[in-house]
């Protein structure tokens, strides 16, 4: 299948299929303006880019405090005169250190991919026609669709999906295509899983957590979409059980914490090498090995003899080779310095070969032809068409104000779609969507509020509005807990105070009309 509807085949279903398929390919989606394209090397996610100005790494840095918007639009300005990546810059201006950079990176992309586990339509494309992927990044996936529908999937997908199995029993899947000590997994995750080794429905599951019926179902869903949990009567395409009839322990016993780690001896590296000079070093290699050709990875010029093509790799070797980094203190870069010692180990071989020597010699000229063209010299200008779901928000805010409800949706609904897991995004749509028809849309938008709070707990705002709404119905004792769970998350705004005391007097008074609108 090359293409089809994401209301169909869900994004974490589709998503899952090609990473235990270990697939390359390009997965497009794309609902109403908004467009994602996830790459995928073997399975693995590598990178992320989409049509969203949320999404591009100095307005993701800007959300999370890092950079001020100043600062984007400088480094902005200077990658679109010099021809740097945005990401390089932030290291050689010293805003971040490579480690630092690293990990937001990650963040990044992974935000950019837990969007999508909230998209109850839209449509996919498959393509085998890969670009270049610069990105060192890696993505776990079957983590990825474990935390992504843990948090993010919609209540009705998972309830459509697993309705025809809430009576049946669900086991531990003995061979999982995703073994479990690949894992991290929650504690209910952890509990759920010691539970489905004997056999449980969801009614079961639910008694024993102890955790009400959605979330029992929202656990079931996860582990059953990444293959680990499975019902009873598809068991029988399993392999043989052992003569006790049990699940071999090494099959689930990472659901169980850990034990603590044992005490090793003192690092392998001299004591006095800086542990934090070392991991920069590896990370800053790491975050721009995929985009150097061989030459520029063992830092030496076109016209270097076969000598100092052996120097510069046996240097290179020795700077990234993984036995250094066993000692615990750097046992988190071994990954990471194994992948860089490998592709130095490609680009000796490249360099050794006069065939492939040869032809690299001539697409770096063609490179350089290419970097003098007017096209290239505007390839890293400022890129004015992404979508804005800032600007869009406010401007809906300003209908809003104006009682324009109907106006506003369209705004709000497009700023939704592009920023799914923003709390205040997911409030206001839902408010307005009430205010423009409080006789009709009142369950509607107690529900969205509430998912609202199940995705950010935090989000004053949704409690704010689920309250008003509750009071302008008369509801008062539903009311009362979320204004007040809103005066503790939105101090010092004064709003949910003042509904609270309009609140405590409607009800001494129990007025005929709605209370707030």
């Amino acid at each position: 299948m090359t293409k089809g509807d994401l209301g169909e085949i869900p994004f974490p279903v589709l998503l899952h299929a090609l990473a235990v398929h270990h697939r390359s390919v390009v997965l497009s989606i794309e609902r109403r303006q908004v467009q994602k394209d996830v790459i995928l090397e073997n399975g693995v996610p590598m990178d992320c880019q989409s049509n969203l100005l949320p999404d591009t790494l100095g307005k993701f840095m800007v959300g999370r405090g890092d950079l001020t918007e100043e600062q984007n639009l400088a480094i902005l300005a200077k990658s679109a005169t010099t021809g740097q990546s945005f990401s390089d810059l932030l290291v050689t201006e010293g805003v971040v250190n490579p480690h630092d950079l690293y990990k937001i990176l990650q963040q990044n992309l992974a935000k950019k991919l837990l969007d999508a586990f909230t998209w109850q339509s839209g449509a996919f494309r498959v393509s085998t026609s890969l670009p270049e992927v610069d990105s060192p990044l890696k993505v776990n996936a079957p983590q990825l669709v474990l935390t992504g529908i843990s948090k993010f999937a919609p209540e009705s997908e998972i309830a459509e999906a697993m309705a025809p199995f809430e009576a049946k029993k669900f086991f531990v899947h003995r061979k999982p295509p995703v073994p479990l000590e690949d894992l991290r997994l929650s504690k209910e995750h952890q509990a759920v899983v010691r539970l489905l080794a004997q056999g449980k429905t969801l009614s079961e599951l639910q008694s024993e957590t102890g955790v009400d019926k959605n979330r029992a179902l929202r656990l079931l869903y996860s582990l059953a979409v990444i293959g680990v949990a499975i019902p009873e009567d598809w068991r029988e395409a399993e392999p043989e059980v052992d003569s006790e009839g049990d699940i071999p322990d090494s099959d689930f016993a990472a659901a169980a914490p850990p034990p603590p780690p044992i005490p090793s001896a003192a690092p392998s590296h001299p004591p006095n090498v800086n542990v934090v000079e070392i991991r920069n070093q590896v990370m800053e290699m790491y975050l721009r090995y995929r985009k150097l050709d061989a030459l520029d990875l063992l830092g030496i010029s076109e016209n270097s003899t076969r000598e100092q093509v052996e120097k510069a790799f046996i240097e290179y070797s020795e700077k990234f080779l993984p036995a250094r980094f066993a000692s615990p203190d750097l046992q988190a870069m071994e990954e990471k310095a194994r992948d860089l010692f490998i592709a130095g180990g490609r680009a000796f071989g490249e360099l050794s070969n006069p065939e492939t020597r040869n032809s690299l010699l001539g697409r770096r000229q063609s490179r350089f032809r290419q970097l003098s063209s007017e096209e290239a010299r505007n390839a890293f200008a400022i890129k004015s068409n992404l979508l804005d779901s800032e600007t869009q928000f406010a401007k809906g805010m300003a209908l809003v104000k104006q009682g324009k409800y109907a106006d506003a949706l369209e705004l709000l609904q497009f700023a939704h779609d592009c920023e799914p897991q923003n709390g205040a995004y997911r409030a206001e749509l839902a408010y307005c969507r009430y205010r423009k028809a409080p006789e009709f849309e009142a369950k509607t938008a107690i529900d969205a509020l509430r998912e609202t709070v199940r995705i950010d707990p935090e989000c004053g705002l949704a409690y704010y509005y689920a309250g008003l709404i509750h009071a302008d119905n008369a509801e008062f004792a539903e009311a009362e807990p979320l204004l007040q769970r809103a005066i503790k998350l939105m101090a010092p705004d004064r709003r949910p105070i003042e509904a609270l005391k309009k609140l405590k007097a409607a009800e001494r008074e129990k007025p005929k009309k709605r209370l707030f609108f």
